[in-house]
């Protein structure tokens, strides 16, 4: 029975490991690529360290109090920001159009430009003044 739900739990974290290569290449096939953010470490957390912890915990290695602790510690890590991922990325998002503003605000010129040659530009005005 322990073999059993041992081979399940490399089995969980196979799948998960081509479930992260099927995700970073069907999204990054489009026009826009993803880079590894807060969701995908928290996924990539939970498919190997969960399962990693339960079979340690089957061959006692580690004790039933350490096995709570990583547990709870791990589902802590990954339920702790929930709430607080859409506010940071939308303000992420709209980074471009923040600078484009204050650059109008300075009356810098931002044609042809991208934003690292805008934010020279605004870093130089402001250090003049």
């Amino acid at each position: 029975m322990k073999d059993n739900i041992e081979y399940a739990m490399v089995g969980i974290m196979l799948a998960g490991l081509i479930l992260m290569f099927h995700n970073r290449l069907k999204v990054g096939s489009g026009n826009k690529s993803k880079g590894i953010g807060l969701r995908f470490i928290q996924y990539t957390v939970l498919i190997f360290a969960f399962p990693i912890i339960i079979i340690l915990a089957l061959e006692s290695i580690i004790s039933g109090e350490a096995t709570a602790t990583l547990i709870g510690t791990i589902t802590g890590y990954t339920l702790s920001s929930i709430g607080n991922t859409n506010s940071i990325s939308t303000e992420t998002k709209n980074i471009p159009q923040r600078i484009k503003k204050l650059a109008a605000d300075l009356e810098i010129n931002t044609e042809g430009k991208d934003e690292i040659q805008i934010l020279d530009e605004i870093k130089a005005n402001i250090q003049s003044k």
